[in-house]
């Protein structure tokens, strides 16, 4: 998906002679070449930010996970007249409860993906649409052809709109599901 992704936006770029056509129609407007290179970083930096918090979470949680092992020692309990022993129980209880706090995250999480593809996508629909207002900037005026161009700008920055509101309620769910998180961790360090 990515190769697909870069492919057509360096495409897009080069159709047409786009990237000639602007240096000579719009000389005074801001590095074209330098806002793809933006939207390309914005694309990639979460990825490395997510590979680099991975691996970082996974080793505290490996060491986390081997001193409760060592703290909790074993639990002896007394089922139906037998008795069980669970060595390093806490070290099993810390598992379980990081399974069902990850689950419920990835519950509440999965639904910001694709609205944050639907807001970027917005955004770049918006961005495109006064792009070619400016690169058609001229006949449009020549037809008079304003209250249609406003139409579809103003259409746009809705979907634009709309689709932040959806990325903030994605991310509100995240939030609510982070802060009952947080606030059972004591109650169940208690318990322990």
């Amino acid at each position: 998906m990515a190769r697909t992704a870069h492919r057509e936006l360096a495409g897009w770029w080069l159709e047409d002679r786009r990237y000639y056509r602007l240096e000579i129609a719009a000389a005074e407007q801001t590095s074209p070449d330098y806002r793809i290179a933006k939207d390309v970083q914005l694309a990639v930096d979460p990825l490395v930010e997510f590979a680099v918090g991975f691996l970082t979470t996974l080793a505290m949680a490996t060491a986390f996970i081997g001193v409760l092992w060592t703290v909790g020692r074993a639990l002896e309990l007394d089922l139906f007249g037998s008795r069980a022993v669970l060595p390093g129980y806490l070290g099993f209880a810390s598992v379980i409860y990081a399974t069902v706090a990850g689950a419920l995250a990835y519950v509440a999480g999965r639904p910001l993906v694709p609205a944050v593809a639907c807001k970027n996508e917005a955004q770049a629909q918006l961005l495109a649409e006064l792009t070619r207002l400016k690169e058609n900037a001229e006949s449009i005026a020549l037809i008079r052809g304003d209250a249609d161009e406003l139409g579809s700008i103003l259409q746009n920055y809705r979907r634009v709109v709309a689709a932040w509101i959806r990325q903030i309620q994605r991310n509100g769910a995240i939030a609510t599901v982070q802060s009952a998180n947080g606030a059972l961790t004591p109650a169940c360090a208690r318990g322990a």
